[in-house]
């Protein structure tokens, strides 16, 4: 075998033979490899397989090689494959026998295509007979052959050789570095393969994601010059399209102001590279659309700004779902609002609070008139009873007002008797027999209408009613919703107000019923007291005549006995007349309770022993309470007296008076060890004439003791209760405010002349108090305390003018006035002195009932010295003269 040329290998070592028949032109082949390199840059990417396979044909043919092939390196395979082929005329083609060869059958060559080196066999048949190379060549009858690596980066990607079958051939140096570089560009091919594979790739996947896109894509370049308009199908709308393409921006047809809005954003992107924003709408002969572009810079490769990219997306959707939302959001504060505004809205005000949520349905709504319907009682008539309407239509004569269910059958049928909104877009296309309603609706101008009712317990009593003039309009489903609410706002408002009217004129009745009541037993208990008064008269003469024999006494004694009981009960029931009625004048002041409990405990004990039951009675230490002297001994008694009737024979009663010091308030209790009371039955305890299924029994009572001990006590600002265990006892009790002792109010306990001279400012001659007020029992109050403190001369005047009077002839040192005085208040008193000649300095205290936080504000800010409140405290009253005094002889 002939030794291999300089530069190239060859397996069996032998130098081909050089003869001048198989020397190959070399500028010819040079220009031919010069016109193939030209080729393959022109060519389109589609035809690169068609000119790699001409190439092979050309370059086959002139270096006289029966085949030319091109074979691909699969590495992860270990395999090559034959992609292309050439043969000459006669030769048989090898590519479909060559589409799996393993590395192991061409070991020898691969070791020298690793390497970058080609390889070379002049003459196959002088390889060694076990040569895995000569048993791969010699089926396909090579006879020659070459073949040189397509190297990428040092590694071997595939393999071009020729083939020589009908008789051997070598190559020479010039030769084989020329098919070199045809290896070369076999390998730029193999790159632009692949380049074009990825663009065509990314092309599609371009495409794709463009596809998928419901949005429109521009491309524009610094120029504003649109390049690329990709046109999304759901933009029906859309101001760009392909005719868009080459266009400068400022000559596409769009309106202002859209058009300055999008070139303003895009101008601010290629100006300062950062993305803009602009939302814009188009009106449709079907409805609005609204679309969002953003722009965003475009860069080349070598990251320069180039243009801008414009991203147009359909927003209707969403900004339709914003509208309905904000809309909602809306209604549901308007409906709040309403709401709110009927919880408590008097039967004064509904009409005005009527109107003014019409007024804000019509203008929330956008209609012309909204109308509020009312069915009367007896369903005959459908009347208009409240409504709003734009100013414009003021003069429009509405004749819609009272018509009988006759005159708008259809609307009576469908939203009273059906209970159903009832929606008219357009009062032109209502059907024949609609008639009268549309007769009535097209005299007001009246073009679509909507009735929604207002239901009552059983059926709809009125409806709610909308309409506009100036356009057709329909209602959406979730406004005729918002609307429902309204109606039920409306209903439980009208309802509510005339419930309450209900009420109202059922408490008057009842409370001239109980008036009555009241008049007619105070009237009677006067009545018989005059005849009672002879009877008990008479009796007690008889009780005194000596000629009257045992049995006529006993006759006598029991005349009296029913006497005393029937004039106890006619006290009791003009007791009782009186405080139902507010004529019972109660005198609050400071009661000891020991004081009271002792008193009571004497008189009743002639009680105890006839029913043989004993006492036991425990006051806490000096505790005091305000109440009226007098009936705090009366509900005492008449808890005693209960306890004494309805004991055991040899019973108890025990009697408590405790101080709740947390809740500032004295307990008085009353247990006894009688036979309780049923704990269905405690309900009846402190009704007028109850006694429990005793009035056929052997006890007397008139069962109006417990009632009227309840009035006074809750007059008292207190309250009473029981409580009882059936066959072991009961225990009655009430609670009265506390009142503070002297020692506790920082007082001595003899709050006398002596104790009040230590006082700061205190005078040795008496203080002239001159106190201005026509409540009796307020007056005797005040004449007590300063009795009881000492050093106090005191004038009364029941009335402003003579008040007045009292202080200009008297000259007191200090006013007390009452503000709700007969002939005037006690303001106009406290401006009276002011301005008087006699009245310049004198203090002014007011002493009224009036003790709300606003009241005694007013008071202060009036000029009044102090302001004291009922019920008087005695330290309190005293120690305001003494400091309006010292005040008074500071600024003297």
């Amino acid at each position: 075998m002939p030794p291999p040329v300089d530069g190239e290998s060859s397996l069996s070592g032998a130098r081909p033979s050089r003869q001048d028949a198989q020397s190959v032109n070399v500028r010819q082949l040079q220009s031919l490899m010069l016109e193939l390199a030209t080729s393959y840059i022109t060519c389109p990417a589609e035809d690169i397989d068609a000119t790699v396979q001409a190439s092979l044909a050309l370059i086959g043919a002139f270096v006289g090689a029966d085949r030319a092939y091109v074979f691909e390196c699969l590495r992860e395979k270990r395999l090559f494959i034959n992609t292309h082929e050439w043969c000459a005329p006669g030769v048989t083609a090898q590519i479909r026998n060559l589409q799996a060869v393993s590395f192991a059958e061409v070991a020898d060559g691969l070791a020298l295509f690793e390497r970058g080196e080609l390889l070379h066999i002049p003459d196959v048949s002088v390889l060694p007979l076990d040569s895995p190379m000569r048993r791969q060549l010699e089926p396909q009858g090579i006879r020659s052959m070459v073949s040189m690596p397509i190297m990428d980066g040092g590694l071997c990607i595939g393999v071009c050789g020729f083939d020589s079958v009908r008789e051997t051939r070598s190559y020479s140096r010039e030769e084989c570095h020329l098919l070199g570089l045809f290896a070369q560009m076999l390998l730029n091919h193999k790159r632009r393969c692949i380049a074009l594979a990825r663009v065509e790739e990314s092309e599609q996947r371009y495409q794709s994601l463009l596809g998928s896109m419901h949005d429109l894509v521009l491309l524009l370049d610094e120029r504003l010059i649109v390049r690329i308009v990709h046109h999304a199908a759901s933009q029906s709308a859309s101001l760009f399209t392909e005719k868009s393409i080459g266009c400068h921006f400022d000559d596409l047809d769009i309106p202002q102001p859209v058009a300055g809005l999008i070139r303003r954003a895009l101008a601010e992107t290629l100006a300062t590279g950062v993305s803009q924003r602009v939302e814009y709408w188009l009106d449709t002969k079907d409805c609005r659309r609204w679309y969002d572009l953003c722009a965003t810079p475009f860069y080349s490769r070598l990251r320069r700004q180039t243009g801008v990219t414009a991203v147009v997306r359909d927003v209707t959707d969403r900004k339709q779902a914003e509208e309905r939302l904000a809309d909602q959001v809306c209604l549901q504060s308007m409906l709040a609002d309403i709401a709110s505004e009927f919880i408590a809205v008097s039967p004064l005000d509904i009409d005005r609070k009527l109107e003014d949520t019409l007024s804000r349905i019509g203008e929330y709504f956008a209609v012309d008139r909204c109308q509020l319907f009312q069915l009367s009682s007896d369903h005959k008539t459908f009347t208009k009873t409240h409504e709003w309407y734009r100013s414009e239509l003021s003069a429009l004569q509405d004749r819609f007002i009272d018509h009988p269910v006759s005159d708008v059958p259809q609307i009576y049928r469908r939203v009273i008797q059906d209970n159903s909104v009832l929606q008219i877009p357009d009062v032109h296309e209502l059907p024949p027999g609609w008639a009268t309603e549309q007769a009535i609706m097209r005299s007001n101008g009246i073009r679509s209408a909507l009735f929604v009712p207002i239901q009552g317990e059983s059926r709809a009593f009125g409806a709610l009613g909308l309409q506009s003039v100036r356009r057709r309009l329909e209602w959406s489903q979730s406004r005729i919703q918002g609307l429902t609410v309204v109606c039920q706002i409306l209903r439980n408002a009208l309802m509510g107000i005339e419930t309450r009217r209900r009420l109202v004129e059922l408490k008057e009745q009842a409370e001239a019923a109980n008036h009555a009541k009241s008049d007619f037993l105070s009237s009677m208990s006067h009545e018989l007291r005059t005849p009672l008064n002879a009877v008990l008269g008479f009796g007690q003469l008889l009780q005194d005549e000596r000629s009257l024999d045992h049995g006529q006494l006993e006759c006598v004694e029991q005349i009296v006995a029913a006497g005393e009981h029937l004039l106890k009960l006619i006290n009791e029931i003009l007791d009782l007349a009186r405080v139902e009625s507010g004529n019972a004048t109660l005198e609050l002041e400071r009661v000891d309770c020991g004081e009271v409990l002792n008193e009571v405990v004497a008189l009743m004990h002639p009680l105890f022993e006839k029913h043989s039951v004993h006492l036991q009675a425990q006051c806490q230490g000096s505790l005091q309470v305000y109440a009226d002297r007098q009936r705090f001994r009366q509900i005492l008694m008449n808890l005693l007296s209960n306890a004494a009737k309805y004991n055991r024979v040899g019973g108890e009663i025990r009697v408590d008076v405790c101080l709740d010091q947390a809740r500032d308030r004295v307990r008085i209790s009353v247990a006894d060890t009688g036979y309780g009371i049923p704990g269905s039955r405690r309900g009846e305890l402190f009704r007028m004439f109850s006694r429990l299924g005793r009035e056929n029994g052997e006890i007397e009572g008139t069962g109006i003791g417990l009632a009227l001990s309840r009035q006074l006590v809750e007059l008292m600002n207190g309250s009473i209760g029981v409580e009882s265990t059936e066959g072991i006892g009961s225990c009655f009790w009430f609670e009265l405010p506390a009142a503070r002792s002297p020692s506790e109010a920082g007082l001595p306990e003899d709050a006398g002349s002596d104790g009040l001279e230590e006082l700061p400012g205190f005078r040795l001659s008496p203080l002239k108090v001159l106190y201005i007020e026509d409540n009796p029992a307020s007056l005797r109050l005040v004449q007590r305390v300063l009795a009881r403190a000492g050093g106090y001369h005191l004038m009364v005047a029941r009335c402003a003018s003579s008040g007045m009077e009292l202080a200009r002839t008297g000259r007191p040192d200090v006013v007390l006035v009452d503000i709700n005085l007969p002939d005037a208040d006690g303001y106009a008193v406290l401006r009276a002195l002011r301005t008087s000649s006699f009245g310049k300095g004198m203090p002014v205290i007011a002493l009224t009932a009036m003790a709300m936080e606003d009241d005694v504000k007013q008071g202060q800010q009036a000029g009044f010295d102090d302001y004291l409140t009922k019920p008087i405290k005695l330290n309190e009253l005293v120690a305001a003269i003494h400091s309006v005094m010292d005040g008074s002889d500071a600024r003297q």
